[in-house]
């Protein structure tokens, strides 16, 4: 993947965020199974709105919005007194979303004060909670796609 390239973190509610705020899950998949984003120049609206029809199937939880980023701003991250690169960003395109991939950290996070820097900076990488909202991410033709089904 290129650093200029574009990922979208998908928000939903109430796991990513709850009570008017940005909860910690948001990012912390990272350190665990990695973190789902989406390659926005890979993605098409079709495949973006079946994505988030699947999310929220179960009815448990909502669309809210998009967070974006570069992949080199994500590369970029660093922790505090360490020199090697702290995430890594895999594409884990498949059949049903080629547009797939993953955030993940690196074996240079170990103890947890540093996979809590990580997600900090994340968030910050990711707008610091500048969201777009469904009715105006893509124009709101995923919105448009999903209220149509």
């Amino acid at each position: 993947m290129e650093g200029a390239e574009t990922l979208a973190r998908f928000i939903l509610t109430p796991i990513h965020f709850k009570k008017g705020k940005f909860l910690p899950s948001i990012f912390s998949q990272a350190g665990t199974e990695g973190c789902s984003i989406q390659r926005e120049s890979l993605a098409s609206t079709n495949e973006l709105a079946a994505l988030v029809r699947g999310m929220t199937a179960s009815g448990k939880q909502n669309w809210y919005g998009v967070l974006s980023a570069t992949c080199q701003s994500v590369r970029d991250i660093k922790i505090a007194g360490k020199e090697f690169r702290t995430l890594c960003v895999f594409d884990t395109s498949n059949k049903h979303n080629p547009a797939h991939a993953e955030l993940c950290h690196s074996q240079h996070v170990i103890e947890e004060a540093d996979r809590l820097e990580v997600r900090r900076h994340l968030f910050a990488a990711f707008g610091s909670g500048a969201y777009v909202t469904p009715a105006n991410y893509r124009s709101g033709e995923v919105e448009k796609l999903l209220v149509g089904s």
